[in-house]
C-alpha cells in the first residue's frame, strides 16, 4: 500500500465589533468565517492555497448582543 499523503488547509476570521452607547450599555456584532478544505496533492503553496480558501464557500455566523444598563 503507497502512503499518500494529502493537504488539509483551514482559514478561520473573527471580527468583532463593540459600541458603548451608555454609561455600561453595550452592543456587540461578531462575525466569524469557517472555511475548510483537502485534497490530495503532495506539494504546499501556501499562497495558492491561502487565495483558494478565500474563494471557496464559507461557513458564516453572525452574532449579536445588546445590554442595557438600567438604574
Amino acid at each position: 500500500m503507497e502512503n499518500e499523503k494529502y493537504n488539509y488547509s483551514s482559514l478561520i476570521i473573527n471580527s468583532v465589533f463593540r459600541w458603548e452607547y451608555q454609561p455600561e450599555s453595550t452592543f456587540y456584532f461578531v462575525w466569524t468565517r469557517n472555511v475548510e478544505e483537502s485534497t490530495s496533492e503532495r506539494n504546499l503553496d501556501v499562497i495558492r492555497n491561502t487565495v483558494d480558501l478565500l474563494k471557496s464557500q464559507s461557513n458564516n455566523n453572525i452574532a449579536i448582543k445588546l445590554t442595557y444598563w438600567i438604574d
